[in-house]
């Protein structure tokens, strides 16, 4: 259904990668491909997006993209690029490709440059990559099913531009993005009304201290308050996207029996695997991190344990 970018496409069967393919194809601008070093992979966001590409489909607001591979080393003057002319980026590569754009990430941080980046992780390597690039400042998000892909994609599309930083959303590529489901999605006129173009950045206040140097070495201070900031940006977002698409937006979500004892927290393509194996009438919970960065407070990660919780 999605191939018909006039249709109602709710109830859709599709995975991970085309969902996510989906909503950057409808809300951006521009779409930059980073080249793959293996095609496999890298065919399950770029043929979508080349195919609507190359049969002229129009985004949601009636206007035709930019679709364009990069090098890796190149995101950041994409980025840039794109921002001095007022476009939505979303781009699309692997979680290697992330790792090895930490540099041009403490600079699209700094500089406040908003855009969206669809990572595809390869299980426990994939999330250690994912992991290394945590103290960038950029967002990072982990969907566990097609579902979460496509609903923490508007998440993220309203993040970026309110918070102005880069947003990573990663997706196994085995478990979600090959793995075919039913899911409900938005059409390209929800898509358009819900999320107008504008120049606001909406009711979430950034005000954090720019640095002078031209550097990707991090001004600790200036990502502490980018931090905070983007939290309530985060927080915001979600009750948006809740609202829209009538499911709850949660940064932590938590699974298992309300007296549990012992709960493991677990963030990357374990989620779910884990969440399939908890012992039958065990006193074992599982704490599953959606939102890796921004974090939440400790007050809200408190609160999603049971009372009765002993050992984390």
């Amino acid at each position: 259904p999605i191939q018909d970018s006039s249709a109602t496409v709710r109830n859709s069967l599709i995975g991970g990668a085309d969902a996510a393919a989906y909503v950057g194809y409808n809300l951006a601008d521009r779409i930059a491909l980073l080249p793959q070093a293996d095609p496999q992979r890298g065919a399950l966001f770029a043929s979508t997006l080349r195919r609507w590409f190359r049969e002229n489909r129009l985004n949601c607001y009636g206007d035709n993209l930019v679709v364009s591979q990069i090098a890796t080393g190149s995101i950041r003057v994409t980025a840039n690029e794109a921002k001095d002319l007022g476009d939505k980026l979303v781009l699309y590569g692997t979680s290697a490709q992330v790792l090895a754009a930490i540099p041009e990430l403490f600079e699209l941080v700094s500089d406040k440059v908003p855009c969206v980046v669809h990572v595809i992780a390869e299980n426990r390597d994939g999330a250690e990559d994912i992991l290394a690039i945590r103290g960038t400042g950029a967002a990072i998000f982990w969907a566990s099913n097609a579902q979460q892909a496509f609903d923490m994609s508007l998440v993220a599309m309203q993040l970026s531009a309110h918070a102005q930083i880069p947003v990573i959303v990663c997706q196994d590529a085995l478990g979600v993005a090959n793995d075919l489901a039913t899911i409900d999605i938005l059409d390209p006129e929800e898509l358009c009304s819900s999320f107008p173009r504008s120049e606001d950045g909406g009711d979430c206040e950034i005000n954090y201290r720019r640095p002078r140097a031209k550097s990707y070495i991090p001004d600790l201070s200036s990502l502490q308050d980018v931090s905070i900031d983007s939290l309530k940006c985060l927080q915001n977002s979600m009750k948006l996207v809740s609202k829209l698409t009538g499911r709850v937006q949660s940064a932590v979500d938590y699974y298992g029996p309300q007296d549990a004892t012992t709960v493991v927290v677990v963030f990357g393509p374990g989620a779910t695997a884990l969440r399939q194996r908890l012992p039958y009438r065990s006193k074992v919970g599982l704490l599953i991190i959606r939102v890796l960065r921004p974090f939440v407070s400790a007050d809200e990660f408190r609160e999603k344990l049971p009372a009765s919780t002993q050992t984390v």
